[in-house]
């Protein structure tokens, strides 16, 4: 009986010079504007969903001796959860080594299970650390995304070289063009995010002609302010003034 071969012979005529960029789930839009921006070739996948919700990820692209980028929105939707995608791309990471990948990068704009980053219960987990675990063990290289919860913790969590970016002056500035002459407010789940928000916009190269060009109530900052009864989240306050 012919056995499938573990590593086929290269097609396409593809250079195995070029970093080879994978999209996860989404193969059509930031993997491929990655890809361009990066003068690097973009790889495709076979994801094949199965009745009972399991999921078979196979590479189409010659992985063997690339240097790989595999790019993971790991968001949960109508789709797939975030549990979903954080498995599928373990799966992929796996099956990219397996099939002589150089190197494996992860670029995950966001990193679910991370905000659990200490214990503030007896027997509390620290999921950011057992999804390091999980990535290294997948035979992930590299890692990088953007806000983590704490960055300090992040940090601490992965033995491999992880990188996280601040997205707030970029995140700013677009929304400044796009609100134009109104009133703005930053929105926070929590007093950690919006301490985060008004450091961004502290930091911000724009913040003088922020403070300029429109009112001063712009920099507020509304922060609602939650309870937990009986599992549930439920909003109690809200601090600072929005309205539209």
């Amino acid at each position: 009986m012919n056995r499938p071969q573990a590593f086929p012979s290269r097609a396409n005529g593809a250079s195995p010079g070029l970093p080879l960029v994978f999209g996860l789930d989404n193969p059509h839009s930031m993997a491929g504007v990655i890809a361009a921006c990066c003068d690097a070739e973009a790889g495709e996948l076979e994801i094949r969903d199965f009745s009972d919700g399991e999921v078979k990820i196979r590479p189409l692209t010659d992985p063997h001796a690339r240097q790989v980028w595999v790019v993971a929105g790991l968001f949960g939707d109508a789709r797939r959860s975030p549990q979903d995608r954080l498995c599928m791309l373990l799966c992929s990471g796996s099956a990219l080594r397996d099939h002589g990948a150089r190197s494996v990068t992860v670029v995950a704009p966001y990193l679910p299970f991370a905000r659990k980053d200490r214990r503030t219960q007896a027997f509390d987990p620290i999921s950011i650390r057992y999804v390091a675990q999980w990535l290294e063990a997948s035979g992930a290289d590299a890692l990088i995304t953007l806000e983590p919860h704490n960055f300090a913790a992040f940090d601490n969590a992965f033995r491999i070289p992880a990188r996280a970016a601040s997205a707030h002056r970029v995140l700013l500035a677009a929304a400044l063009e796009a609100a134009g002459d109104t009133e703005l407010v930053l929105a926070s789940p929590d007093p950690g995010a919006s301490s985060g928000h008004s450091s961004g916009v502290r930091r911000s190269s724009r913040v003088p002609t922020v403070l300029r060009a429109l009112p001063c109530s712009t920099s507020v900052v509304g922060q609602a302010r939650w309870r937990r009864i009986r599992r549930m989240w439920r909003g109690s306050q809200r601090h600072g003034a929005a309205g539209g």
